[in-house]
């Protein structure tokens, strides 16, 4: 994704370009080279061979300059993909569940040796998680111009992609561990994170935390799953950790 070249090489005859890179902590990638960089080739590519379909998908709630530079990335390589190919398709998802590889397995795999799961007291925000089939379902609807061909999405570049419940933090993590949820002082959060910064594959880091000042839900205003005929699967459940 990084070199501009690797990346035509690779899109080149290609009927459709669904990008779903990223990375939930920085090492040798950092969330500039992958998120920014990589969609920016990404989409520059597909506009200079005329790739019928981009498709990108990001975060629903992010924007840039918020406090979490992990979702600032996010929303800036959302921006980019546009920028570089106004016919791109985005879907702005909630966080997703059903898949191990997923940002809420990684949060809680950070309390893998805790009793108990920790929450900032003054966290606001609220959730919208997603099933990965149903993610899955929209991209396949777009790739096979299903999507297109309905009146509601004719002319539509942005798709919102949440569940069927709202939760907040709390509520969310009550929902997918037996282990009981603490509201605590974001300083001790802090505190934890530290000391996972240290470890080669961190699962909980700050950036994370910071996530509890975003609105991952639908703003309603944009087209959702149940424009495409989905019905959003519930977290409960369907979650494996």
């Amino acid at each position: 994704m990084k070199d501009a070249g690797s990346v035509e090489f690779l899109v080149e005859g290609s009927d459709a370009v669904i990008n779903l890179s990223g990375i939930y902590y920085e090492s040798d990638d950092t969330f500039v080279e992958v998120f920014v960089k990589g969609s920016s080739n990404i989409s520059q590519a597909t506009t200079k061979l005329d790739v019928p379909l981009n498709i990108h998908l990001g975060l629903l709630g992010t924007d840039v300059d918020v406090k979490s530079r992990y979702a600032d990335m996010i929303a800036r390589a959302a921006d980019i993909s546009y920028a570089a190919n106004p016919n791109t398709i985005s879907l702005l998802s909630a966080p997703i569940f059903g898949s191990q590889n997923s940002l809420l397995n990684s949060i809680l795999k950070g309390f893998t040796l805790s009793p108990v799961l920790l929450v900032p007291m003054r966290s606001q925000a609220k959730i919208q998680p997603v099933h990965v089939g149903d993610v899955t379902e929209a991209i396949r609807q777009f790739v096979t111009k299903e999507a297109t061909q309905k009146d509601q999405l004719q002319n539509q570049r942005i798709l919102e992609l949440a569940g069927p419940k709202v939760y907040n933090w709390r509520q969310l993590l009550s929902a997918v561990s037996s282990k009981p949820v603490i509201p605590v002082p974001y300083a001790l959060v802090d505190i934890v994170c530290g000391v996972e910064q240290f470890l080669p594959e961190p699962s909980l880091t700050r950036d994370h935390v910071l996530l509890d000042d975003i609105q991952m839900v639908e703003s309603n205003k944009y087209p959702t799953l149940k424009n495409l005929g989905i019905t959003p699967k519930p977290l409960e459940g369907n979650f494996n950790l």
